[in-house]
């Protein structure tokens, strides 16, 4: 067995969690556009949790804010996957650890022809 001396190991500088759900509508499934300084990203809608704020209420509180969604209305919830994720960037300070916590969900129709959405860049979207 190997070990890496104490001196070379990198410590995490915080772990954070992020909930998130695929939400599917018949054949269709929501996603956010994040758009980036050069380049767009495409995900499942949801965001972390506040200080203190519970997975589930966070994530009900993040499908209200990008989609209009009352998860109330939604069929399923089920933990569908975790990612475990190191994020690499440059400079002295040490790289953050995320969790990404991944729901499912079903809705009958469409909650909102004009999804609301925050000032960050984050349009909400339907896809085939």
């Amino acid at each position: 067995m190997t070990s890496t001396p104490a001196a070379q190991a990198v410590p995490f500088s915080r772990i954070r969690v992020r909930t998130a759900a695929l939400v599917f509508c018949g054949d269709g499934v929501a996603l956010v556009r994040r758009d980036r300084a050069g380049s767009i990203h495409y995900g499942p809608p949801g965001g972390y949790g506040e200080d203190g704020e519970d997975l589930t209420c966070a994530l009900r509180r993040e499908l209200a804010e990008e989609l209009g969604l009352d998860v109330g209305l939604a069929e399923g919830g089920d933990l569908l996957w975790v990612i475990d994720q190191r994020a690499t960037r440059p400079g002295p300070t040490p790289p953050p650890r995320g969790r990404r916590l991944i729901r499912r969900l079903h809705i009958a129709s469409e909650p909102s022809r004009h999804p609301r959405h925050g000032g960050s860049g984050r349009t909400a979207r339907r896809t085939p």
